[in-house]
């Protein structure tokens, strides 16, 4: 097993083994993380090709965060000309050439771009925008990471992660932003893991986050493990299903 994503998948506000990978290992030890924070669904698609490529494992989870991915593709990997450059490298499926080097600098980048605009704009959740293009981005992105893992003969699996204020405030936008993410990914025939009514479930969501502007806590990482591993388990029954009755 493999997660790709931004902090979230990087396990930021609990200690390594409360991560969603630590969590993983101790059903699966040979679970890994490519996650880092900063990243936007470019960043996490040149770490799938770059990264996971070369183990190739049979399940790759890509963590999509409602807070910020979507506004990633048009607010802050947009701006830097040098990660537009490497998405389209990565779109026409060309050769990868970047180095590991050129990737980390992208990646520090976008973290300190991502801090700026919040300092300078004093940009909110709500405030982000969501274009046309973002949605056309994300599904090109979707796209060639799927590709990609099939090249391998592994499987591409998409896991939705709320924000707090998702959760917490009735804004139409942001359940707008949600359907029409997931209705991409099915189009495209990822299996997907909302996880959205599982933290809906608890009267207190805030309970799931170290702090109300901060990432989940060890609660809120052990549901998205437990979704995983729910969605992991029905796979595997579908198949052996499958194997039996044809």
């Amino acid at each position: 097993i493999a997660l790709v994503g931004d902090s979230f998948a990087q396990g930021y506000c609990v200690d390594q083994k409360e991560t969603i990978a630590g969590q993983l290992r101790k059903t699966f030890p040979t679970t890994v993380s490519a996650g880092y924070g900063g990243n936007g669904p470019l960043l996490i698609l040149a770490s799938l090709v770059e990264v996971l490529a070369k183990s190739k494992p049979k399940h790759v989870f890509w963590l999509h965060y409602s807070g910020n991915d979507l506004q990633d593709l048009d607010i802050r990997e947009q701006v830097n000309t040098s990660v537009l450059r490497y998405h389209d490298t990565l779109l026409k499926m060309k050769p990868v050439r970047t180095s590991a080097i050129k990737m980390v600098s992208n990646i520090l980048f976008l973290r300190n771009l991502r801090k700026n605009f919040r300092m300078n704009l004093k940009v909110k959740f709500k405030e982000f925008a969501v274009t046309k293009r973002s949605y056309e981005l994300l599904e090109k992105v979707l796209k060639r990471a799927q590709g990609k893992v099939r090249s391998w003969g592994g499987q591409l699996h998409f896991v939705y992660l709320p924000a707090l204020q998702e959760l917490v405030d009735d804004n139409p936008d942001t359940k707008k932003w949600r359907r029409r993410v997931l209705s991409l990914v099915a189009d495209l025939a990822i299996p997907a893991i909302d996880t959205t009514p599982n933290f809906s479930m608890n009267a207190n969501p805030l309970s799931f986050f170290s702090c109300r502007s901060c990432h989940y806590n060890i609660f809120g990482y052990q549901l998205i493990v437990r979704a995983i591993k729910n969605h992991i388990k029905v796979g595997t029954e579908n198949d052996r299903c499958t194997k039996l009755y044809g």
